[in-house]
């Protein structure tokens, strides 16, 4: 069985979330797309399709980010996502 990675989105969305979450990895974090990916438990390719918009996180990733700074993800990054994406 295949887990999905991503959630259909609104891609004006989308792209405001990547810039926000390339914004959290690269100067709040300091860290690189493949340390990202470790963190969350992802790969870079899926952390590179988040920052540029082409897919936002599923529900089963939202706890990862958020871990990694909660009022961060709450203002910047959960708005940005639908709010049903499975």
């Amino acid at each position: 069985m295949t887990v999905a990675m991503h959630a259909p989105i609104d891609h004006d969305n989308a792209l405001r979330f990547g810039e926000h979450l390339k914004h959290l990895r690269a100067n709040i974090l300091g860290c690189s797309q493949v340390e990202l990916a470790k963190r969350v438990g992802t790969s870079r390719s899926v952390i590179h399709d988040w920052e540029y918009g082409e897919h936002v996180p599923t529900l089963r990733f939202r706890p990862r980010l958020r871990e990694l700074d909660p009022e961060y993800f709450d203002e910047y990054l959960l708005p940005f996502l639908p709010s049903n994406s499975a």
